[in-house]
């Protein structure tokens, strides 16, 4: 039976490659599963599987499973259980594996074929492909001052105004912190060096913000409610998935797209897994969302700026 017992643990815990789920997790054991509800040492509700740690990812559209995921980021496994915390399967590993699990006396041996529950991966190798293809088009067609020439300058401003929010840059400008963060701790600063170059990248980027094109930029793309809101979602998408290294070159880096494709397979492939029941229709609305989205802004941007 299951264990209901609480504990704290290290949520900063993890696993040694040898230690990782795809080598004894899924592994055939020849012991039961075991799951024990716990509490982190931030004060999260987690779980521990067999040993190892799992913090709840998200649910399912109908709220009736929950999707738990390891606490050590390079694992995929996605743990499934109903709103009891009663497991059902496991998910999101490439390698086929047997799990054994004692259930009102049965064993139950689960096979897992694909990496994303009903999707296979070579959709979602098709889709972000697409998805790329469109970024990379919108940002060819976007004017260099406010698309490129202006976060290059904001990531430029944080090196010297703030460098102990270098990790968090992605959350600066996706969360409008950067005047909070930043511009109210550089008033804090000593006049020297720094304090030098950070009102120089300042200057420099205020004088960015006043041409013409930077407004007309922003003007053209509109302010669409609806647009404006999955944008949002989906950069708390990105946070949730994606490296810091991915993170900071959606904004420092606009011109790499390989850190921009990892970045949104990650996210195809959450967005698969958190809706696994439901035939794929939230997953395909999503990309065929983006697509129109992406379709839409090239077409105005190559309208304005031929």
């Amino acid at each position: 039976m299951r264990s209901n017992k609480l504990t704290v643990i290290d949520e900063t815990e993890c696993l040694s490659p040898s230690q990782s789920p795809e080598n004894s997790l899924l592994q055939p054991s020849p012991t039961k599963l075991t799951i024990t509800k716990t509490y982190s040492n931030k004060g999260k509700f987690m779980l521990i599987v067999n040993g190892y740690n799992l913090q709840l990812l998200n649910f399912n559209r109908k709220k009736t499973i929950k999707f738990w995921r390891c606490t050590n980021r390079s694992c995929n496994v996605i743990l499934h259980t109903n709103s009891d915390d009663t497991f059902i399967r496991f998910s999101g590993t490439i390698t086929v594996h047997n799990i054994m699990f004692v259930s009102v006396g049965l064993f139950l041996s689960i096979l897992i074929y694909i990496v994303n529950g009903l999707i296979p991966s070579s959709t979602i190798e098709t889709d972000v492909n697409e998805l790329t293809k469109l970024h990379k088009e919108f940002l060819d067609r976007s004017p260099s001052v406010p698309s490129r020439q202006a976060y290059e300058v904001r990531c430029r401003a944080v090196d010297e105004c703030c460098p102990n929010e270098k990790e968090n840059i992605f959350s600066l400008f996706s969360e409008s912190q950067f005047n909070e963060k930043c511009l109210t701790n550089r008033t804090k600063m000593a006049k020297s060096t720094l304090s030098s170059l950070c009102m120089s990248k300042l200057h420099q980027l205020i004088q960015l913000t006043k041409e013409p094109i930077y407004n007309q930029y922003f003007q053209v793309l509109g302010n669409n409610a609806n647009r404006l809101n999955r944008i949002k979602i989906w950069k708390k998408q990105m946070k949730m998935v994606c490296s810091n290294d991915e993170l900071n070159a959606y904004y420092c880096e606009r011109e790499n797209i390989e850190k921009f494709k990892s970045c949104q397979r990650k996210v195809l492939e959450m967005v698969a897994k958190e809706n696994i029941d439901d035939d794929e229709i939230i997953y395909r609305t999503y990309v065929s969302q983006w697509e129109q989205e992406y379709a839409i802004d090239n077409q105005k941007l190559a309208k304005a700026f031929p």
